[in-house]
């Protein structure tokens, strides 16, 4: 069985924002610190990365994730829900409008005795990529982050 190819998805969209020129807005906030910039400049490869990462088609995935769909009047969404904790991502989620891509969420879980972090990363082509979380550290206090880029 073959899955979805997120990191070839990724790699034509970082490739499509890396030859448009695009005003950026980037919002970002650590726990209760916040802030906003405006760029021309971003650094696609690198906002990309971290997806480009997640390949569901790995040989030892295969059957690894229970696949659901559903139905609504413009689409119809496919979630990929990790059956065990050791594979990711615990869960990704395809919208698709008009037999689009309207949404690519994903959400990264690491966890062990010490820490544990959990990222939700959100794309909407041609609107905003985004990633939000928390982590922690078993003494420590949990910190909670986000980053968009809307574009």
């Amino acid at each position: 069985m073959t899955y979805f190819d997120l990191p070839g998805y990724f790699a034509v969209e970082q490739k499509k924002l890396e030859l448009k020129p695009v005003e950026v807005s980037i919002q970002w906030a650590k726990d209760e610190k916040r802030d906003s910039a405006v760029t021309k400049k971003v650094n696609w490869k690198d906002a990309f990365a971290p997806l480009k990462k997640i390949n569901l088609n790995k040989p030892a995935y295969q059957g690894a994730f229970q696949i659901d769909t559903s139905a609504f009047e413009e689409g119809f969404v496919i979630t990929y829900t990790a059956k065990t904790t050791k594979v990711q991502p615990a869960l990704l989620r395809l919208t698709y409008t008009d037999g689009n891509i309207a949404e690519v969420y994903t959400k990264v879980v690491n966890k062990n005795p010490i820490y544990e972090s959990i990222f939700i990363y959100t794309f909407v082509p041609d609107d905003r990529l985004a990633v939000s979380g928390t982590q922690k550290v078993i003494f420590g206090k949990k910190h909670t982050f986000s980053r968009i880029l809307n574009f």
